[in-house]
């Protein structure tokens, strides 16, 4: 019997992490974590039976039965089918061979789970030559979009899928810019609260139903409901210790999935990518997903409970492959006979199947005389051999340095001739974690293993992990630490600005009224920010009930702020003196309260704030304040993204290009610091342009004119920010390159200034362009690289 576990699911994961009351940390920082992670949580839980609570009244028992007597049949994590193996396989995204190693699992990988589930709906698609795309909106988000292609086979009825993860930027316009976790949570939040309304229950509450709604996954049960003419059905909610029964509308719940997925967004991809590709979109949602328009080449489908994939694995799998994998392109480089010069061993270009048998393949490169060649020679007892995959270096995420491949010769002894020949062998049976031995001329393995690079004293950059450790976890546990310390003080604090916005909404601005609410609020505002630590990573919705309350509160002021921003920003020229000043006022602190509550923010859409239209016409009220308090909020990709595109854009309102403003760099710099995820935005960021835009921009200036000052100590903080894309790419800014040549103009040409800011703190008293020089020369000390603080 085999036995599937899906480590894709996000509705599932969020199903078994209540029913196990286990927490799995979402924050991870790559794909690889998350799915290590979410497989231990499957082992440590796998041999545990448990019931799944009766959420419909038709699975209630007809009468009550002693639990020793009861048929009801109890359940295990995964999906079971009934053959002749006796194996776990764990179903997960392509990830290179490196990654599939330290899973030390049989795997499947999702895309071809969903192809073959799907076949009979795909096979209809008009031109089938064409590569299959797919989106799965019940997964974790996908780090990549990887298509399928296709190849026919004499024992199948149905072509092959063929995965291909060697290029895999070739794809990233495929990619959907929002979070899937994000999303689903937030249909389940909206749910929950229309549920809590009609009921007449506390709002408080939402928290426990979104938790019993993934314990039942209630998308499961809505579609299980086959009879589709009816509108409504009944269910049993479990909430605070009571049973409710409630007739949930599906209607209702369409409205919401709706209003919650952005589907412009992927109905626009599928548009403009449809003559390239077939497009398959799955979900659990009760919703056709896709444009109808589109029907000769799109296909939406609701998750099932896998019959087809089932009949595939029991019957049709014995006669051909699954599916086919090409070999990532893996190179190893070793030294050669010339200095500076390095042989490339790579493996050979070749696909492999599943259901073959285990397969050797040895590294390969090109002698002088150009001879294909397998062994190299090894003369000392060990070596470090740095090496690519994919055209990219693997990195550990833990200390942010590239791995490396050490060889050691257990048998070297230096009486004796070592001139070792050995040669890199890959053992490959797709399904099955690969292996990688070092076998020398007498048929021995050598040891070998993935390590570190071995540790240097310089470096040129600021690695993630510190900006990640010291600024953003340490800020963000502390953040969260105050609010449950002093919930009750930062509740009331919230309702309190609730209260005067009310108030400064419906209140004549001429009143004296007006002028005692505007001190108010700074008061309340001044009260609220000065009690709020930074939180800088995202919060997730089964974090402790206090904190999301707290974020739900901020959820319910979204139209308040929106309503007296828009009003506040209207010309009152018959308003004077003290309560003309007010409006300014309250404008401004409204945009601080909203600014300096940060990651609190992340629940809230606030696109009236990031309007591209408004940020670049010539009427933006406090345009400075607004630049810095967007930059503040930019806690989500979507915001984060949407102040990048400012960059090279003009603006009317300082009659130039976004960055050539001071305060857009200031904000610039503080989304690398606090929130970017540098991995990801290698894929969408402009860095290299924009590293390029700033110097040059700089080099046409004078620092000592005061109005420069300040815009030269944010230019040199993006930079400095900017060199922690070498992290990813080594060849950003490399010696003697364009970039690193006009860089080093701006290093000598503030090389008798002393550049600095009250607001960063770096040790040894540092001048700013001192440590953009040290790390652009990978000259700067690691002693201090973590202590660079920016206060803000």
């Amino acid at each position: 019997m085999s036995r599937f576990f899906n480590l894709e699911s996000y509705i599932e994961y969020c199903q078994y992490a209540q029913i196990f009351t286990e927490k799995i940390n979402l924050n991870q920082k790559n794909k690889q974590d998350l799915l290590l992670e979410y497989k231990h949580f499957i082992d440590r839980n796998k041999k545990v039976e448990f019931l799944e609570f009766p959420s419909l009244p038709s699975l209630l028992p007809s009468q009550l039965t002693p639990s020793h007597q009861s048929r009801i049949s109890k359940e295990k994590l995964g999906f079971f089918i009934e053959d002749n193996r006796e194996e776990e396989i764990f179903i997960i995204p392509p990830i290179n061979a490196f990654s599939l190693s330290l899973l030390r699992a049989s795997y499947l990988f999702s895309p071809v789970f969903y192809y073959w589930n799907f076949v009979d709906d795909i096979i209809k698609f008009d031109n089938l030559d064409k590569p299959l795309i797919i989106y799965s909106f019940d997964d974790f988000t996908p780090s990549q979009i990887i298509p399928l292609t296709f190849e026919s086979h004499p024992k199948s009825n149905y072509p092959i899928p063929i995965i291909d993860t060697r290029n895999l930027d070739n794809y990233q316009s495929l990619k959907l810019s929002f979070m899937y976790e994000e999303r689903c949570d937030r249909i389940l939040s909206t749910i929950a609260e229309n549920i809590l309304e009609k009921l007449k229950l506390d709002i408080t509450l939402k928290t426990d139903l979104v938790k019993y709604f993934q314990k039942i996954n209630i998308f499961k049960i809505i579609n299980s409901q086959q009879d589709k003419n009816i509108t409504s059905f009944p269910i049993i909610i479990y909430l605070g210790e009571k049973f409710y029964h409630y007739h949930l509308n599906r209607e209702e719940i369409r409205k919401i999935i709706s209003q919650e997925l952005p589907l412009q967004e992927l109905n626009k991809i599928i548009e403009d990518n449809r003559d390239k590709y077939n497009f398959l979109v799955i979900s659990s949602y009760d919703l056709i997903l896709v444009n109808t328009s589109f029907s000769s080449n799109v296909i939406s489908v609701k998750t099932d409970d896998f019959r087809k994939f089932k009949e595939i694995w029991l019957e049709e799998s014995k006669e051909f492959p699954l599916y086919g994998q090409h070999l990532d392109k893996i190179s190893f480089f070793v030294a050669g006979r010339e200095k500076n010069k390095d042989n490339e061993i790579s493996l050979p270009e070749k696909i492999c199947y599943q259901g073959q048998k285990e397969e050797k393949i040895y590294g390969e490169y090109k002698n002088d005389n150009l001879e294909l060649k397998q062994e190299f020679t090894m003369p000392v007892p060990s070596v470090y051999l740095p090496f690519t995959i994919n055209g990219g270096s693997l990195i550990d995420e833990e200390t942010s340095k590239k791995k490396m491949y050490k060889i050691e010769n257990q048998y070297y002894d230096e009486n004796e001739d070592n001139n070792l020949l050995i040669k890199i062998c890959f053992i490959l049976q797709p399904g099955k974690p690969p292996k990688l031995e070092v076998i020398d001329q007498y048929n021995r393995i050598l040891n070998s293993s993935l390590e570190n690079a071995p540790e240097l004293n310089n470096l040129g950059y600021i690695p993630t992990k510190n900006i990640n450790e010291f600024t953003r976890n340490n800020l963000s546990n502390i953040g969260l630490d105050k609010i449950s310390e002093n919930y009750i003080d930062i509740e009331q604090t919230l309702l309190n600005i609730k209260d005067k916005l009310r108030n400064i909404k419906s209140a004549n601005y001429n009143s004296y009224n007006f002028v005692r609410n505007a001190k108010e609020i700074r008061r309340l505002r001044l009260e609220a920010n000065n009690t709020f630590t930074p939180i800088l990573n995202y919060i997730p919705i089964n974090s402790e009930k206090n904190i999301n309350h707290i974020l739900s509160i901020y959820l319910d002021l979204e139209n308040l702020i929106d309503e007296n921003l828009s009003k506040l920003r209207r010309k009152y020229y018959s308003i004077k003196g003290e309560n003309s000043l007010s409006i300014n006022n309250i404008y401004i602190d409204i945009l601080l309260f909203l600014g300096k509550s940060y990651g609190l923010t992340q629940n809230m859409s606030l696109n009236y704030l990031f309007d591209y239209d408004k940020l670049t016409s010539n009427n933006v009220k406090n345009f400075k304040e607004h630049l810095q308090n967007i930059a503040r909020l930019a806690c989500i990709l979507s915001r984060q993204k949407q102040y990048f595109n400012l960059f090279s854009t003009y603006s009317q309102k300082e009659d130039k290009e976004f960055y050539k403003i001071e305060a857009y760099l200031w904000g610039y710099a503080r989304i690398l610091l606090w929130y970017l995820n540098f991995e990801e935005a290698s894929t969408w960021l402009n860095y290299q342009q924009h590293f390029s835009d700033i110097i040059n921009h700089c080099l046409t200036l004078n620092y000592e004119e005061n109005k420069n000052k300040g815009y030269f100590q944010n230019t040199l903080l993006c930079l400095v920010y900017l060199l922690t894309f070498r992290e990813i790419n080594s060849e950003f800014v490399l010696e003697n390159s364009h970039n690193y040549q006009s860089a080093k103009q701006l290093v000598n040409k503030l090389e008798n200034c002393q550049i600095r800011s009250n607001l960063v703190q770096i040790k040894d008293n540092l001048s700013l362009n001192e440590l953009f020089a040290q790390l652009l020369d990978g000259k700067a000390s690691g002693d201090y690289i973590p202590k660079i603080e920016i206060v803000d």
